[in-house]
């Protein structure tokens, strides 16, 4: 066997190294990283229960400014409208997906399934509703889609505080 040899194959054989090869790691855990979140209500409800007192806290002590603590909340909130947008964008999609299908069964008399497609696209608009709900809220500053609001205030004003505390015992 030459030092060569690997290199050569028969007509549709596949050598040792094509068959060992994986991809490395990081692309496999980007390929994981990169699945298409479900974007759905539950989605935006999640946002806004989420815990982001630990992420103000963290801030805080990095920067302790009112203006870099603005400037985060900003940032969320352009976040969550974003999310907001793409959540909006998949129940319109949805809801003329279910028109096309309704008109695509009316004219060749497939009604059997038919109600299942209506109760489908009447459960998208009326989650599409709250959606829209929510976005006047966050838009609106309303209490109830500013919980994430005051999650990272409270962090922010805690990070704060400890650095006040500290830096008092220096003294």
């Amino acid at each position: 066997m030459g030092l060569w040899d690997f290199m050569k194959k028969k007509k549709g054989e596949r050598t040792q190294i094509e068959n060992s090869w994986d991809p490395p790691k990081k692309v496999q855990a980007m390929k994981l990283d990169n699945k298409e979140k479900d974007y759905t209500l539950t989605l935006l409800y999640e946002f806004l229960d989420g815990n982001y007192e630990e992420r103000g806290y963290l801030d805080s002590l990095l920067y302790p400014e009112t203006w870099y603590m603005e400037q985060n909340l900003e940032s969320l909130k352009n976040e969550f409208l974003r999310m907001i947008h793409r959540v909006k964008f998949r129940y319109e999609d949805y809801i003329s997906e279910a028109d096309f299908l309704l008109e695509s069964r009316i004219k060749p008399q497939k009604i059997e399934s038919l109600e299942e497609v209506i109760l489908k696209k009447k459960k998208a608009q009326d989650q599409l509703a709250r959606v829209l709900e929510i976005e006047k809220g966050v838009e609106g500053n309303k209490v109830e889609s500013q919980g994430y609001v005051f999650s990272y205030i409270r962090g922010f004003q805690k990070g704060l505080a400890v650095e006040k505390y500290y830096r008092q015992l220096e003294l």
